[in-house]
């Protein structure tokens, strides 16, 4: 810093806003949790989160000869990152933010890569709350608080750590026998995004072409796409184990979609008994001021308790009876 006072001033400003930077911090979190569950786009971790220390702001103004009169100069005291399983959803993570929060700057940070540089980045966006939030009384004090958050995909998760660790920035900096197997990485990062890319389109198109008859055998995509068609959309869970469900099935020997339309639609008057039941039960304790148990508090309030896969078991159950609980029981034993 320029001078002892203005590093002193700095340093009662962080202390004075520190809880503010953590509140929107949090918020922040929460908000886009939510929002990126609503778009059911896969994220490859929870979303990363920090508030800088005073001892980290003041290193990086001393590193990048920075001297700013006050902290609101610095735009990545509150940083986030969103860590993407698929390239697809930079695009989708990018209309929320900037349909939900006030965007001060957007930079895609490969556009910043000069010819003598290699490797791919991420999106980073300055941005502030948006007026609706600062009719909350709670959240009226962040007016004018900033954030930095970046998007990315895991590959360029994996190459922005890594490049990182090893200070490798430009081809300059690494040394000539290493040269050509550090982009050789960086290609093959690029190339899982795109490789990735691809499974998704050819996926998408298998779904699409799926036997109308139900005739084909199952796979956790056939599976997927016989359930979403046959039971109640609001059952449906974001976390459903189609994999596991598979498993329980061919055990029983049932390979064919339409075989198990089956035994679900015989065994449906049983399954949704229990479920009506579960559910009145979840409501009484929420009435008493309990917590539900087996689901959560929203889905209780939806009428539903089963997910997809909870209510062919349940159908299992019901067809198979103690066959289907022995075995449920022995491979909750062995996994």
């Amino acid at each position: 810093m320029s001078t002892p006072d203005l590093s002193d001033q700095l340093q009662v400003e962080y202390e004075e806003n520190y809880p503010l930077y953590v509140k929107l911090c949090s918020e922040l979190v929460t908000q886009l949790n939510e929002l990126i569950i609503e778009e059911k786009i896969n994220t490859a971790f929870p979303i990363e989160s920090r508030v800088k220390t005073i001892k980290s702001i003041f290193d990086k103004c001393n590193r990048k000869n920075l001297c700013p009169s006050e902290l609101g100069e610095i735009s990545d005291i509150i940083g986030l990152r969103i860590i993407l399983l698929f390239k697809r959803d930079l695009d989708k993570v990018c209309e929320i933010l900037e349909k939900n929060f006030a965007i001060v700057k957007k930079e895609d940070i490969q556009q910043r890569l000069s010819t003598d540089q290699f490797g791919y980045g991420s999106i980073h966006y300055e941005l502030k709350p948006p007026e609706t939030w600062l009719s909350v009384p709670t959240l009226r004090r962040l007016q004018g608080i900033q954030a930095e958050v970046q998007v990315r995909t895991a590959s360029q998760h994996i190459w922005a750590s890594t490049s990182h660790i090893l200070q490798y920035k430009r081809d300059s900096d690494v040394p000539i026998p290493i040269r050509r197997s550090i982009n050789r990485a960086a290609a093959l990062l690029e190339i899982v995004d795109l490789e990735f890319e691809r499974v998704l389109h050819e996926r998408e198109d298998y779904i699409e072409h799926i036997d109308k008859d139900k005739t084909i055998n199952l796979n956790t995509d056939s599976l997927r796409d016989l359930l979403d068609k046959i039971l109640p959309e609001e059952n449906k869970s974001t976390q459903e184990n189609y994999a596991e469900l598979l498993e329980d099935l061919r055990y029983f020997d049932i390979n064919i979609g339409s075989d198990l339309e089956d035994i679900i639609s015989r065994n449906w008057n049983i399954v949704k008994n229990i479920e009506d039941e579960k559910v009145s039960l979840n409501q009484k304790r929420l009435e008493d001021g309990k917590s539900v148990k087996g689901t959560s508090e929203k889905r209780t309030k939806k009428n539903v308790f089963f997910t997809h896969v909870g209510l062919v078991r349940t159908a299992l159950d019901a067809e198979f009876e103690d066959a289907f609980r022995e075995y449920r029981s022995e491979r909750l034993v062995r996994d």
